[in-house]
């Protein structure tokens, strides 16, 4: 009886994060390239950060999520502190914990192909998007690696 809850409570939290994924996904469609180039340069200052404090390698997201189960809840901590204070840092946190779900959940691995696929349309603008910042809200993002694209979510297409 209790291996079918876990399933049932497993199969909810799978199509919550479906449906978190798939309205980023519809966001990033309706955006422009250049507005898809700053959600691209604050996750890629997520990563930077993430990947110095925490020594996760997040062109391996997979991996990060088995020496690291507890990142998701990280992140999502993350995300809900800044979504009162800085919701515009909070959209490039967004990336990274589709990154993790999609990783590490086989039904919506696809999805996160997708939204890298969409995220890959800004990736040329993102310098000008961190420069951006800079002048206008005087907010320095580390843009190093810009170019970078998970292995495991690479798009299929190319």
């Amino acid at each position: 009886m209790f291996g079918w809850l876990k399933r049932k409570a497993q199969l909810k939290i799978v199509a919550a994060q479906e449906q978190d994924i798939n309205r980023f996904i519809l966001g990033l469609k309706g955006a422009s390239p250049q507005e898809v180039g700053a959600t691209v340069a604050i996750a890629n200052h997520w990563r930077n950060l993430l990947e110095n404090d925490r020594r996760w390698d997040l062109d391996h997201p997979d991996l990060v999520m088995v020496a690291d189960p507890g990142a998701a809840m990280l992140i999502g901590g993350l995300i809900r502190r800044l979504q009162k204070d800085n919701p515009l840092m909070a959209s490039g946190l967004m990336v990274w914990i589709h990154t993790l779900r999609a990783s590490s959940t086989p039904e919506i691995r696809q999805l996160g192909r997708e939204m890298w696929s969409q995220l890959a349309r800004g990736i040329a603008h993102a310098e000008d998007a961190s420069h951006g910042f800079a002048q206008l809200l005087n907010v320095k993002l580390d843009t190093r690696g810009v170019y970078r694209i998970p292995t495991n979510l690479r798009p299929l297409d190319g």
